[in-house]
């Protein structure tokens, strides 16, 4: 009994630690929120922040991948201002479905059709009910719509990672100061294999998005 005691107890202080451990690594003044689909080069380029001193939010925190900024509502945090970032959508996907998370991304850009599981086993099966629906059922342009409003309490910079170099001085206006971009690099995406599958009305579903 009193061996089953001692294990609770120390059960109850692992946890404690745990839930203090990550209470430290929330940001709870933040000078740049960082948003988009992942997929994006988005971890690459928060990285990019950080190696230039911005205050920005991090892994732990979850806000990296909002579907919609009124998650918001219910977080005890300061935002100055938010860069949303975007890339080409259908690599986007193409690269969740190739590190073998599609799923779970998914559900963290609010499954808004109500997917389940077995619907992205494959990428085939995913694409046979994109074009059943005709439309993104993934969740990618209704994030997009979400984060592009103008009824925020800050302002929103909408950024293709792709026109980065091409953008240095809109963004080093945004973040208030001149960035080293001399590491920065644009760099091909992988997904070759799983393009072979893709057919031209998928294709075209997520180009007009």
């Amino acid at each position: 009994m009193k061996q089953t005691i001692f294990f609770v107890l120390i059960l109850i202080l692992f946890l404690l630690i745990k839930k203090q451990n990550k209470e430290n690594f929330l940001n709870k003044n933040i000078d740049i929120l960082v948003v988009g689909a992942g997929g994006n080069g988005q971890s690459y380029f928060m990285n990019f922040l950080k190696n230039n001193k911005i205050n920005i939010n991090n892994c732990v925190d979850k806000l990296k991948h909002m579907h919609t900024p009124e998650i918001l509502k219910s977080k005890n945090i300061k935002i100055k201002k938010c860069i949303f970032l975007y890339n080409d959508p259908l690599k986007s996907v193409l690269s969740h479905f190739r590190r073998n998370w599609a799923y779970i991304q998914l559900n963290k850009l609010g499954n808004i059709h109500n997917l389940k599981k077995e619907d992205l086993n494959d990428l085939k099966t995913f694409i046979d009910l994109t074009e059943k629906y005709n439309t993104d059922i993934y969740g990618i342009k209704n994030q997009f719509d979400n984060w592009n409003n103008k009824n925020l309490p800050f302002p929103v910079l909408l950024l293709n990672f792709n026109d980065i170099l091409d953008n240095k001085d809109k963004l080093n206006k945004f973040v208030g100061k001149e960035l080293d971009y001399s590491s920065f690099k644009v760099k091909k995406r992988k997904s070759k294999k799983l393009n072979e599958n893709i057919n031209d009305k998928f294709m075209l579903i997520y180009m007009i998005i």
